[in-house]
């Protein structure tokens, strides 16, 4: 009797650590990340920094591959991660000592180019670049779609952040049914099919 309990508990255990592993992430993340967030800036971005009735310190800005830009005075100003309104905040303290009552708005005037991975069974997989928003089907299209005998059922999202890689796992006939998101893609996503 004490062994059969044990053996249980022991199926009951290895079910429950499969279940977790083979589907990833729950999928709800992928929908409240989806929802309208403001928009922060990325390295590529292209900005339009006004200092009103200063036309000298007025500028568009390109956000390096280090997350930051220069202006004239302040020097290097930290963007990446950063929301239009608390880049204006920083830009406008930095000002303060030689602009005082600096009136400063800043805008995208050009988005970087989205970056994302298609891996395995694709009919095209490898590195793509979107001007826009691209979701997942929009994704899987422009590879060409999948390539024969792929497992359309277990397509891994695999997206990078503060905490590591995060896995979600979609199945492809129920996001087209509805059933599940059908989320932008982030840059540096990648899209995984075996």
């Amino acid at each position: 009797m004490r062994i059969s309990i044990k053996i249980l508990l022991t199926l009951v255990v290895f079910g429950l650590i499969a279940c977790g592993t083979t589907r990833g992430r729950p999928l709800t993340e992928l929908t409240q990340q989806s929802a309208e967030k403001p928009y922060e800036a990325h390295p590529g971005d292209v900005l339009s920094v006004n200092v009103w009735g200063e036309p000298q310190l007025s500028r568009e800005v390109v956000v390096r591959e280090d997350g930051r830009f220069t202006m004239p005075l302040i020097n290097d100003v930290i963007a990446q991660g950063k929301t239009l309104q608390a880049i204006s905040a920083e830009v406008t303290t930095k000002l303060a000592q030689f602009v005082p009552g600096a009136s400063v708005v800043v805008s995208i005037a050009q988005t970087a180019p989205i970056r994302y991975y298609l891996l395995g069974a694709f009919q095209k997989p490898g590195e793509y670049r979107s001007l826009g928003k691209i979701t997942l089907l929009q994704a899987i299209a422009t590879g060409g779609g999948f390539a024969p005998f792929a497992n359309e059922s277990d397509i891994a999202l695999i997206r990078k952040s503060n905490e590591g890689d995060i896995r979600y796992v979609l199945d492809y006939n129920r996001v087209l049914q509805g059933k599940e998101p059908n989320p932008e893609l982030s840059d540096g996503d990648t899209v995984s099919v075996q």
